[in-house]
């Protein structure tokens, strides 16, 4: 879960992310129930704020291909993520989206890519939908032996298929495990074409539960 002020200059404005956050549910080793939504404070610094969401990834990932190297000491992983795309505040109908996934790791250093296409729920159920194609590449490189410190950075676009503008982002910052079932992050995030933000500085809480 993050939260923190985003700032553009787009239609939504200044922003107050209140929260962006996912929740993952492992049910089988290659199996994960993924539900990943967002809200936010439009306009939060004017005289009309207004309370805006994208909508709701209820999705399934699946893992296709885990394969370790351990004389060189690589991993490497493949799956897909696919799900309905639910409607929230302003949007009628559904939507979906999918992934491709490609996961590599190397002693300290994780990278995860990824490739596919969204068509979200638009102003009317059949009409209005926003459509692009997406690509993005996490990483997450462990500073220290112990696994508590790491740096992590996104860089991710979207092309669109409809008349929305386009979207290129990037975000760097630091997660810290305080606990082993506790993960805390910082990090900046900057836009560099109109259709997101210019800039956000979000601050993250992941936990993790075991329930079997």
């Amino acid at each position: 879960m993050q939260a923190g002020p985003a700032f553009g200059g787009s239609d939504t404005g200044h922003r107050f992310v209140v929260p962006d956050l996912e929740v993952d549910l492992g049910l089988l080793p290659n199996v994960e129930f993924d539900v990943d939504a967002a809200f936010a404070i439009d306009h939060f610094d004017g005289s009309h704020p207004a309370v805006d969401g994208e909508a709701v990834w209820t999705s399934v990932k699946l893992g296709l291909l885990d394969s370790h190297d351990t004389s060189g000491g690589y991993a490497f992983a493949a799956g897909l993520q696919l799900g309905p795309r639910l409607p929230t505040v302003g949007t009628r109908g559904l939507g979906y989206a999918g992934l491709a996934l490609l996961g590599l790791a190397k002693q300290r250093l994780h990278l995860v890519g990824n490739l596919g296409a969204i068509i979200d729920p638009g102003e009317h159920i059949t009409s209005g939908q926003a459509k692009s194609l997406v690509a993005g590449l996490d990483l997450d490189l462990d500073l220290d032996g112990r696994d508590a410190w790491s740096l992590i950075g996104e860089l991710g676009t979207a092309i669109y298929l409809s008349n929305d503008p386009n979207e290129l982002t990037m975000t760097g910052g630091f997660a810290c495990n305080v606990l082993p079932s506790l993960e805390l992050s910082a990090i900046l995030l900057a836009g560099f074409l109109p259709g997101g933000d210019r800039g956000a500085i979000l601050f993250g809480v992941s936990p993790k539960v075991s329930l079997w």
